[in-house]
């Protein structure tokens, strides 16, 4: 299970699960290397072509869909309650 942790999207959880590089995850899935820092950080979403390229190197972890701005939303409200129960049980 890929678990999302803060200022990360679903797809650096994914890197991070799998001890990925950037470049390496980059040549699995074609796509350009000095992106995957930004899609995994949130800067930027990737285009639908790149969007769908993620989906089938990660074999549907990280759907194509999850980029939308729907996704992303829940996505940040999600690291949030993942932050507070971090908290929570280090204190």
């Amino acid at each position: 299970m890929v678990v999302l942790i803060m200022n990360t999207t679903l797809l650096g959880a994914y890197l991070s699960e799998y001890g990925l590089t950037h470049a390496e995850f980059a040549v699995a899935a074609d796509v350009p290397r000095v992106m995957i820092s930004f899609w995994a950080r949130g800067h930027r979403k990737p285009g639908r072509d790149y969007a769908l390229a993620i989906e089938r190197a990660t074999r549907g972890a990280v759907p194509a869909e999850s980029w939308s701005e729907h996704a992303q939303d829940s996505n940040r409200r999600l690291r949030k309650v993942k932050c507070r129960v971090r908290k929570v049980k280090a204190a």
